[in-house]
């Protein structure tokens, strides 16, 4: 007696694949993997099942695009007002041009089709006028008088905000990888249980157990093949709507 569907295993999302091994440690357990033994094996398992779960919890976080962007959206704001406030001393108030003028000048260096730049491109040039016009004693005075320094403050905290949402995204979709590589040694672990299992099967005196359990996880596949075989008939109807799945790592 062996397993059967064993591939179906690869085929699954990785939501679905943390769940059938899941309900496979479930199955485990109440089957007395200790009188199997099969104790080593489980604990081993369930370890590596821990680590993927936390992973593949982290890399759901792609999420924050639309965050990111709201924030962004943000300090574009912000420098729109800015600019506009430059403009508006510029031209209406003559008392207030040359200052205004200064400040214009080191705005267009750092804001120069800003819209268009990366995340980090925009981070960076923010950061950097920030950092002109509150370091540098002429520009600062100049902010000060126009009383631009509440604008700046604003433009900083969205800045920083934006950039640390940007870096964490970076960070969980990193972990893209890493889910790939713990599918690929979670399912080398359950190959090496069901090998086991196939093994004592064949040579032990006292195998009805193993035979109940194996029984249990082919029908634990076998729903999981219904799972996916109703997701491809899906796919296959007029006028569906394929959208991207999640990933699933080939094995």
């Amino acid at each position: 007696m062996k397993i059967k569907n064993i591939t179906t295993v690869s085929r699954l999302k990785n939501g679905e694949f943390l769940q059938f091994m899941k309900n496979l440690i479930e199955l485990c357990e109440k089957s007395d993997a200790p009188a199997m033994k099969l104790d080593k094996r489980l604990n081993v398992l369930q370890s590596a099942i821990s680590e993927f779960e936390e992973v593949f919890q982290n890399s759901k976080a792609h999420i924050l695009t639309s965050e990111i962007d709201a924030c962004d959206e943000k300090r574009l704001n912000v420098m729109r007002a800015i600019r506009k406030i430059l403009e508006s001393f510029y031209i209406g108030d003559v008392d207030a041009k040359e200052t205004a003028s200064l400040l214009m000048n080191n705005f267009q260096i750092h804001s120069d089709y800003i819209a268009k730049r990366s995340i980090p491109q925009k981070t960076a040039s923010m950061s950097a006028m920030y950092k002109d016009w509150t370091e540098d004693f002429s520009m600062k005075s100049a902010m000060e008088n126009l009383g631009l320094t509440v604008w700046m403050e604003k433009l900083q905290k969205y800045n920083n905000e934006c950039n640390d949402l940007y870096l964490k995204r970076v960070e969980t979709t990193k972990q893209s990888g890493r889910i790939t590589e713990k599918r690929i040694v979670i399912k080398s672990l359950f190959d090496d249980m069901s090998r086991d299992v196939e093994a004592h099967i064949r040579l032990s005196e006292n195998k009805d157990n193993y035979i109940a359990f194996l029984q249990k996880v082919n029908v634990l596949l076998s729903r999981y093949t219904s799972i996916i075989k109703a997701r491809s008939a899906d796919r296959k109807k007029p006028g569906a709507i394929i959208t991207s799945p999640e990933s699933t790592a080939p094995m």
